[in-house]
């Protein structure tokens, strides 16, 4: 399981954050994780009340927005989600389409004291 240590860097990254702009205590995570990221929302969640105590980020509120693979059609360049990466345009029917959203392991925002 990876997510153990990618949530032990982030919070590493985040006390490290806080106590850069003088704070003691970190209020709030949100977190934004795509679908072609690699990584379980649900894992890092669990992982994230284990890592942190003891730290900064202790208590805090996570929140993780998930992101869907998104896919833009480069022939008629409309933008939409989707399930499947291997897929034509729901539009026109092209298989000319790029990934325009779902790699995502991102620090969207944090609250801190």
């Amino acid at each position: 399981m990876h997510e153990l240590g990618l949530t032990k860097e982030l919070v590493d990254i985040v006390a490290l954050k806080a106590a850069e702009a003088g704070a003691t205590r970190i209020l709030s995570l949100k977190l934004a994780i795509g679908a072609l990221s690699g990584v379980e929302a649900d894992a890092v969640e669990f992982c994230f009340t284990v890592v942190s105590k003891g730290t900064p980020a202790e208590g805090a509120r996570l929140e993780i927005d998930r992101i869907p693979l998104t896919l833009k059609c480069r022939a008629c360049g409309v933008t939409a989600p989707t399930e499947d990466i291997f897929t034509v345009c729901a539009r026109c029917g092209s298989t000319d389409v790029s990934i325009a959203a779902g790699h995502e392991f991102t620090i969207k925002s944090m609250e801190v004291d």
